[in-house]
């Protein structure tokens, strides 16, 4: 039976001439085709390829590969994606068991539109590619900030579950880089460490080659990303970021702290109407109104 790196690599993203030719049909960047988009976005950029091919043999073809990989249950597409990716790294590399969540839309394979956000990059999630060993910091930094100057819109990231700041060396992000770029398992301090040192990366590309942008930050503990946009600001390398709590109140925590800052609250996966009143008006209450970003399928 052949190995494979990662389930991106089992769909044959970044080999498969139909799998090319399907993607560009579909509008895909051609950087999440053949170009140097990581394994991971190759496999988001299918996810939302997916829905708008119902009864393509391409499509037929990847439902046949997850089901084999990962059971009967498994169906991509946007919603869906992160837990698919998660749970096959979790049983091909570590051999635990990983739940897989279903689309909340309870669609088949997103027959209704999904929201459309911005690029989205889990850093924690992202393996380096496996040709590329021993990959130092500085390649690596580079990888980075080749990523974001080669995305349309603003980066929008998810802070690591359990987020606690740590501040970065080059010495012991060297480190997690090399680990990274091995295939092995960071500890938590790593993944922190490693979080803010691409922070600081993309900071300083935004600030450099591509003023005007926006980086999204999705969740954390209000004092752990505070002490992150401090060691930001201080390196001198702090872009224009908004903060969207998991906890619209939260946001009063870092409101106005500085200028290139902003607070938000996304409704785009808010199901009922009364949600998201609930979660406007919990926002506004601790956040200044002209600060607010408001993130939702229907304006966006």
């Amino acid at each position: 039976m052949e190995s494979f790196r990662n389930l991106a690599h089992a769909c044959g993203l970044g080999e498969d001439p139909e799998l090319f030719r399907l993607l560009r049909a579909c509008g895909i960047d051609e950087a999440y085709i053949t170009g140097g988009g990581s394994d991971y976005d190759k496999f988001l950029a299918l996810a939302q390829t997916l829905p708008l091919c119902k009864g393509h043999a391409m499509r037929e073809r990847t439902e046949a590969v997850l089901k084999r990989e990962l059971g009967g249950e498994a169906v991509l597409c946007p919603h869906t994606a992160e837990s698919l990716w998660k749970a096959w790294n979790e049983r091909y590399w570590y051999g635990r068991d990983s739940s897989i969540v279903s689309c909340p839309a309870a669609c088949e394979a997103c027959k209704e539109a999904y929201p459309v956000v911005r690029h989205r990059n889990e850093l924690i999630q992202l393996p380096a590619p496996t040709e590329v060993k021993g990959m130092d910091l500085q390649a690596w930094s580079s990888l980075l900030a080749d990523a974001l100057l080669s995305s349309d819109g603003d980066a929008y990231l998810a802070v690591p579950v359990g987020y606690g700041f740590v501040r970065p060396d080059p010495y012991h992000a060297g480190i997690a880089v090399r680990k990274i770029s091995e295939g092995e398992v960071l500890t938590s301090q790593e993944e922190y460490l490693i979080f803010a040192q691409a922070l600081r990366v993309w900071g300083q590309t935004v600030l450099q080659y591509s003023k005007g942008r926006e980086l999204f930050l999705r969740g954390g503990e209000p004092g752990a990303v505070t002490a992150l946009l401090a060691y930001l600001n201080t390196a001198g390398v702090l872009p224009s970021i908004v903060w969207l709590p998991d906890d619209p109140v939260e946001a009063g925590a870092l409101s106005g702290l500085y200028a290139t800052v902003r607070t938000g609250v996304d409704l785009s996966v808010i199901a009922t109407d009364e949600e998201r009143r609930y979660l406007l008006d919990a926002y506004a209450t601790v956040a200044p109104l002209g600060r607010a970003v408001v993130l939702d399928s229907r304006i966006i």
